[in-house]
C-alpha cells in the first residue's frame, strides 16, 4: 500500500557522514511526501535505527537486493535516494527523487557529483551494446 520508497545509503557506517547529518538529509528530502505513503528500504549495510527517527514511517531493515524487493513489492509512484543506483531496477516508470552529493559538502568530497542523468546514459549505452 506504500507508493513511496526510500533507499537508504551506509554513509553513516562508511565513516563518510555523521548519523545527524544523515538524518537531516532524509527528513528534508521526506518533508514533500505524506509519511503514510512512504517505505524506507535499508541498504543492506546501513545500521541506522530509521524507527527511532522516523515512528510513523515503515522502515523495511530486511538486508536484500534492492532487485529482490522490486520483484515482490508493489508498484511505487516515486524512488528516493541520496544516489542509490536501485533506483534504476524499476521495470517499470516512476518519479526519482535523486537528491544527489551535492546536498553535503562530506558527500561531495567523498564521491564526486553523483548525477541521475550520468547514470542513465550509462544504462542506456549499456542496453543498446548488449
Amino acid at each position: 500500500s506504500k507508493k513511496i520508497i526510500l533507499f537508504s545509503s551506509p554513509f553513516v557506517d562508511d565513516g563518510v557522514i555523521t548519523e545527524e547529518e544523515q538524518i537531516s538529509i532524509y527528513q528534508d528530502a521526506l518533508k514533500n511526501y505524506n509519511e503514510g505513503d512512504v517505505v524506507i528500504k535499508m541498504h543492506p549495510r546501513d545500521t541506522l535505527d530509521y524507527k527511532k527517527h522516523f515512528p510513523n514511517i515503515l522502515v523495511f531493515d530486511k538486508p536484500i537486493p534492492s532487485q529482490l524487493f522490486n520483484l515482490i513489492g508493489p508498484q511505487y509512484t516515486c524512488a528516493i535516494t541520496i544516489y542509490s543506483t536501485a533506483v534504476l531496477d524499476f521495470d517499470y516508470d516512476l518519479k526519482v527523487d535523486w537528491i544527489g552529493t551535492k546536498v553535503h559538502p562530506k558527500l561531495y568530497a567523498a564521491f564526486g557529483d553523483q548525477r541521475y542523468e550520468d547514470y542513465i546514459s550509462k544504462r542506456a549505452k549499456k542496453i543498446i551494446y548488449q
